[in-house]
């Protein structure tokens, strides 16, 4: 498997709740992509998304890059994303609705 770079993010709401995922494009385009996915309807119903929806929307969300990583291959990328939601899962504030969701 070859070389990739990618980002490892956090969505932060205003009231604290937070979701982690991991991206191999930039921080714009994928939430971008979430704001995106949260109009249809069949996503609707996902925790982060719903939550979003019950603050306001997407005024009251922040991305904040974790870590920017470079020349490693996709599944460590994925591995440490997984490393980080698992240390978060369990927390109140955690929006992420499994231990680990690839969409890169």
């Amino acid at each position: 498997m070859g070389e990739v770079s990618g980002k490892i993010y956090r969505l932060v709401t205003t009231d604290g709740r937070f979701y982690i995922g991991y991206t191999e494009k930039s921080l714009d385009e994928r939430l971008k992509k979430h704001i995106s996915k949260s109009r249809e309807k069949r996503e609707q119903g996902r925790k982060l998304y719903k939550h979003i929806s019950n603050i306001g929307g997407w005024e009251n969300v922040k991305m904040e890059l974790l870590h920017d990583i470079n020349g490693k291959n996709r599944s460590e990328l994925l591995e440490l994303e997984s490393k980080i939601i698992e240390e978060h899962f369990l927390e109140l504030g955690c929006l992420n609705s499994g231990r680990s969701f690839v969409n890169i």
